[in-house]
């Protein structure tokens, strides 16, 4: 259902290897990420998953390369998957200034 209310070309992240939440940026600029943008990112999802890793590592894509599993609620393939590391950080200081 979330996949369906956004643009194709907008950003999903999740993090690798774990399950738990995931997250859709509604832009099509990759470059307009900075590297502490991308660390709020991955706190944030670090901490709605419910994990105490101070190390993320993150996986990400356009959503135009995720496809659901049909009959798998939440489960997703992704095609042309990309990999960061991010250290945990206080995402809600990040968020609350922008």
């Amino acid at each position: 259902h979330i996949r369906s209310q956004c643009s194709k070309e907008h950003y999903w992240f999740h993090i690798e290897n774990y399950p738990g939440a995931h997250c859709i940026v509604k832009t099509d600029d990759f470059s307009q990420f900075h590297q502490a943008d991308l660390a709020a990112i991955a706190s944030m999802l670090r901490d709605f998953s419910g994990l105490e890793i101070t190390e993320i590592p993150i996986l990400f894509t356009q959503l135009k390369q995720v496809k659901g599993v049909k009959g798998k609620k939440g489960e997703v393939i992704i095609k042309k998957p990309k990999h960061l590391r991010c250290l945990y950080i206080n995402w809600k200081e990040i968020i609350s200034i922008n």
